[in-house]
């Protein structure tokens, strides 16, 4: 049973890796066209509050940490120019990262509070941070310390995260300090209500 359950992990850590540089090539094609992104940008999600508590439930408790993450999400009745998917990959990307370059029993925040243009969210962890000089080289392919910190993926979490945000014609930021933790914050356009 203990050699199947390793088995079962590493295949899935394998198709989450070749899942993710698929999406960073559909990514990196998509953005190459003005038409697809503009339809990509037609695509909306009504309710991201729940959309977005939902993956990150499933996935603290896939890291066995649902009581280190806090969520303030008022954005009930918000809708966000973002399909679901996508969104539900940008969260999942943000809080897998901020779940696993942290400690257990250390809290991890979630916030969501709309603006009269866009909706901005903060995923905020105290693991063990970034140095300066790593945040200006975050990039496709690029991870840090990995002979001091066992990583199964590939780097590309973070930039999917944020080409998506990018493409929707969001706002996406990285501050960190090492030994510190590290805070995303990104933003996605609101829908407009018809008047």
């Amino acid at each position: 049973r203990e050699v199947s359950a390793e088995i079962l992990s590493a295949a899935r850590r394998l198709l989450r890796v070749t899942d993710n540089f698929l999406m960073y090539a559909q990514i990196e094609t998509l953005a190459e066209s003005p038409l697809h992104v503009d339809r990509m940008r037609q695509v909306t999600t009504r309710e991201p509050a729940s959309v977005m508590y939902d993956t990150i439930v499933q996935r603290a408790m896939a890291h066995e940490r649902r009581n280190d993450v806090s969520m303030a999400l008022d954005i009930e009745g918000v809708g966000v120019t973002m399909m679901e998917q996508h969104l539900d990959k940008v969260t999942s990307e943000l809080i897998d990262n901020a779940l696993y370059f942290s400690r257990p029993g250390t809290p991890v925040t979630v916030n969501a509070t709309p603006t009269e243009d866009d909706v901005t969210f903060t995923i905020r962890d105290h693991g063990v941070g970034m140095q300066e000089q790593e945040l200006t080289q975050i990039g496709a392919y690029r991870q840090f310390r990995r002979k001091s910190q066992e990583q199964q993926g590939i780097g590309l979490g973070l930039v999917i995260a944020k080409r998506l945000v990018e493409l929707h014609g969001g706002t996406f930021t990285v501050s960190s300090a090492l030994g510190m933790g590290t805070s995303v914050t990104f933003t996605i356009p609101r829908v407009k209500e018809a008047a």
